[in-house]
């Protein structure tokens, strides 16, 4: 399989044999990463982008038709950039930016500060925490209530 034509394997990986879609995705490991290279993703970091060509590259494999007269690396290096492409653009929409830098209102039970250093026992915990606790939270309760309109304090 390792002399077989990058087509062969697509012809192969097209009918289920998972080995010549492995070796594929081996032999062009280095082309995902330098189509990957030049680009920036926000929140995230190079490796990601890797992962989202290395998507692009499983779909060229699947694709490809060697009746279009195109190399598979042509087709691949399409596929990839395609993929990398509609990312870039998915992020830069910034669609999800008010759940991504929202802050929650209420502090989880579990939270690092409802324990003394050290113990999970709440039994041991200490009555100056417990009033500072409650005094920073009325404080954030009051600076909240201070941003809503008169409908959202009703709610």
């Amino acid at each position: 399989m390792e002399q077989m034509a990058d087509e062969e394997l697509c012809v192969l990986a097209a009918s289920g044999n998972r080995m010549a879609e492995e070796l594929l995705v081996t032999r062009y490991n280095r082309l995902v990463r330098t189509c990957a290279r030049p680009f920036f993703l926000f929140g995230g970091d190079s490796e990601d982008l890797t992962q989202e060509g290395m998507v692009g590259l499983i779909k060229a494999v699947r694709e490809y038709d060697a009746s279009k007269e195109a190399s598979f690396r042509t087709f691949a290096e399409i596929c990839i950039r395609s993929r990398l492409y509609s990312v870039l653009r998915a992020a830069a929409r910034d669609k999800h930016a008010p759940l991504n830098q929202s802050v929650p209102l209420d502090t989880p039970f579990f939270d690092s500060n409802s324990y003394t250093s050290g113990t999970n026992n709440l039994a041991q915990r200490n009555p100056e925490d417990d009033l500072i606790d409650r005094e920073h939270t009325a404080a954030l309760l009051s600076g909240v209530r201070k941003q809503l309109s008169e409908f959202e304090a009703k709610i």
